[in-house]
């Protein structure tokens, strides 16, 4: 017999075990296809070079990208295998899918007690093919899932018990804010938690009867602006600047969405903006699914107006990643659109959608409690949920987002190409450096595919990449030079223009493809 206990394990454990399957058949498949998203081989970068790197150390944090993914990244890609693989980023990204479904199955479960809904929602919300999919690769939006419904669920544990004056709320405040620390670590969607949880205390405050107790919100309220206070102060310390990773060119997302046209349909065009969004949503959920989602939070909402303020809040809560994307679309800084061919650009922003999606649509199961009505949803959720994912996996598609994914993994056929050269290099290699003069994500590229520690490598972000000991240059032995730069590898591109003669006259070329030419150092 379920009770709810055993249902908060059995979840997440179904959660995990079709999401090992799903990566093992993947790979199976194509070898390559955990690593189609070209920032999840950059983010198994990213945790490497913490220990294998010219200079390793916390240097390693860089900007624009929070830290957390890469410092749990670390101790995987250490492993060769997993890091060659793509396999690092399941050790990380599916346990923490398997406790986000924990965490929406205790929300559902707190407000209708119902063990077999919160069962049912877990499932809703964990088996969406894409959702899967993002939950087995080096990437953040499962970890923010998982943090900000471990938060939410402890804010509103909170708010629901100060509501009763009561004091066992305050230990869920307290615990809730190291986890909004850690999701304001994750991925700048969560930078709304803080203040959300900031609105809350206040209403708190005001309405209380016992103002002395009030005063021990304010530790964990303050703590929870901590993510964000210590990585202003990074960005400050390293590069003098607190919002470097907002305006750094080529990399901040604001740089890339001015460098692409289609900002201009979505920036400061709240309808346009809200449209796209709806539109991609149906696309990953279907639009039977959404259309139920809708009816429900609505009923939630206002099933009881005694606790209409705190279903509306906890609504607000669980939309705050959609809320997220939403405004970045309009502001500016955020990109989702259709490039044709059922992909979606950024198509992976959806994920952070499904907490809210779910909800909603297990609330229709609370408006009755007449069995014969109960089975009639039920029957009419599980098919609509099937549709959803049956339109994502029916040939010859595949997710939402894996569909994505290799659209830019196979881009130009520029990745294969990196991984001919990295085939070559790794073949031909015998020791010494390596200088890869390409662009950043093309480099990252090389080097998790040939395998070859990170130590030898050498880019063209660390300075002049030939530099000057005792009077002469010094030479890598292996450089990789891009065919056809674009975006920051233009600088490399700059560098070679003006010692073309140096690099003809010191190095032999090993290969060359449409895209990068490899050169070894001549000998004597």
């Amino acid at each position: 017999m379920l009770n709810i206990r055993r249902v908060e394990i059995l979840t997440p454990l179904i959660v995990m075990i079709v999401g090992a399957s799903a990566a093992l058949y993947l790979y199976s498949v194509d070898n390559y296809s955990l690593l189609y998203y070209g920032d999840s081989i950059s983010h198994l970068v990213g945790g490497r070079k913490f220990v294998d790197w010219v200079n390793p150390g916390i240097a390693q944090i860089g900007t624009v990208w929070l830290p957390m993914l890469h410092f749990l990244l670390i101790p995987f890609s250490l492993n060769n295998f997993l890091f060659t693989s793509g396999f690092a980023g399941i050790f990380v990204s599916l346990p923490a899918l398997g406790l986000a479904s924990l965490y929406i199955v205790k929300l559902i479960h707190r407000w209708n007690g119902s063990v077999r809904i919160a069962f049912f929602g877990g499932l809703i919300f964990a088996l969406n093919p894409s959702i899967i999919y993002m939950g087995v690769v080096s990437m953040q939006e499962s970890l923010l899932l998982f943090f900000a419904l471990a938060s939410i669920y402890y804010i509103y544990s909170w708010y629901d018990e100060s509501q009763k004056e009561s004091r066992r709320g305050l230990k869920s405040l307290y615990i809730s804010a190291p986890l909004v620390i850690l999701a304001t670590l994750t991925r700048y969607e969560a930078w709304l938690l803080p203040l959300a949880l900031t609105i809350l205390v206040i209403i708190r405050i005001l309405t209380s009867k016992d103002l002395k107790k009030t005063i021990l919100y304010l530790p964990p309220l303050s703590l929870s602006f901590g993510g964000i206070v210590l990585w202003l102060g990074w960005n400050q310390l390293s590069y003098g600047d607190p919002f470097t990773f907002l305006n750094t060119p080529f990399y901040s997302y604001l740089a890339q969405a001015t460098s692409r046209p289609f900002r201009e349909f979505l920036f400061l065009q709240p309808v346009s903006s809200a449209q796209v969004l709806f539109m991609a949503m149906e696309v990953m959920y279907g639009a039977p699914l959404l259309i139920l989602a809708a009816i429900g939070t609505v009923r939630f909402i206002a099933k009881s107006r005694r606790k209409i303020s705190q279903r509306f809040f906890l609504i607000i809560l669980l939309g705050l990643p959609t809320i997220s994307t939403y405004i970045a679309l309009v502001s500016g800084f955020g990109e989702l659109f259709h490039q044709g061919g059922g992909i979606w650009f950024n198509s992976r922003f959806l994920v952070l959608t499904s907490g809210v999606v779910t909800f909603g649509a297990v609330s229709l199961l609370t408006l009755t409690k007449r069995r014969t009505y109960l089975f009639a949803i039920s029957f009419i959720l599980i098919l609509s949920v099937g549709f959803g994912s049956v339109r994502q996996l029916g040939y010859p598609n595949s997710p939402m987002v894996m569909k994505e994914a290799y659209a830019g993994f196979s881009y130009r056929n520029e990745t294969f190409s990196a991984l001919e050269i990295a085939n070559i290099l790794e073949t031909e290699y015998q020791g010494g450096t390596i200088l890869v003069l390409t662009s950043s994500g093309d480099a990252q590229k090389i080097m998790v595919f040939t395998g070859i520690p990170l130590r030898n490598y050498r880019d063209l972000f660390g300075g002049d990449p030939w530099p000057f000991k005792d009077g002469k240059r010094t030479f890598t032995d292996w450089t990789i030079v891009s065919n056809r730069p674009a975006g920051d590898a233009l600088l490399g591109v700059g560098y070679l223009q003006q010692n073309s003669v140096i690099l003809n006259k010191n190095y032999d070329i090993v290969a060359s493809n449409s895209f990068f030419t490899l050169l070894r150092l001549k000998q004597g």
